[in-house]
């Protein structure tokens, strides 16, 4: 029995010292890098998997933010404000909880369909994508951009015919992994 006791304490006692090295604690400059990293490596990730959506014409940008023409900045639901992308057809939607719209959401959604899409990659990695969506209730010109090294982008939209700019600002994600709740267009 001493032996089999003896025989195991030699064989756990070299792994015990690697055991106790991952549980040590980390200093908080230690902690603070590790954070950044796993961000970075997050930020990365999603940055590839929004170039590729933006590529294949299937992505949302799900706004947390709409500005205005004369600056007035909004914070909105991104669930229910939105500009998509899904190959040949484009829908807007604007939405708030405090009016009645067109939507059932108290605002308003549009869609159409798209012409001249083109994407362009600066040096730095910024994605730009700039197309013309005509349907009813909408002819607009779109320019969208994407920040390098994130999935955070931004939406101009240049209404052709009524309005002033709007710009929505958020994350483009694709449409497959997209959580937005599309309302009745016109």
């Amino acid at each position: 029995m001493k032996r089999i006791a003896t025989l195991l304490a030699l064989i756990v006692l070299p792994f015990a010292g690697l055991l106790a090295q991952d549980f040590r604690e980390l200093t908080p400059q230690e902690r603070k890098e590790l954070r950044k990293k796993e961000q970075q490596q997050l930020d990365s990730t999603s940055y590839a998997k929004a170039v590729e959506a933006l590529s294949a014409q299937t992505w949302v940008l799900e706004a947390y933010t709409i500005q205005g023409q004369r600056g007035s900045l909004y914070f909105v639901n991104s669930t229910t404000n939105f500009v998509m992308m899904d190959k040949e057809k484009s829908t807007v939607q604007l939405a708030s909880p405090y009016r009645a719209g067109y939507n059932g959401l108290g605002g308003i959604t549009v869609e159409g369909s798209i012409s001249g899409y083109k994407l362009e990659t600066d040096k730095h990695g910024n994605v730009s994508v700039r197309f013309m969506v005509v349907g009813v209730g909408i002819n607009a010109e779109i320019f969208i951009t994407l920040t390098a090294n994130s999935n955070r982008g931004e939406a101009y939209i240049s209404p052709n015919t009524w309005g002033r700019r709007i710009t929505y600002k958020g994350n483009i994600v694709p449409l497959e992994d997209s959580n937005v709740y599309k309302a009745m267009p016109l």
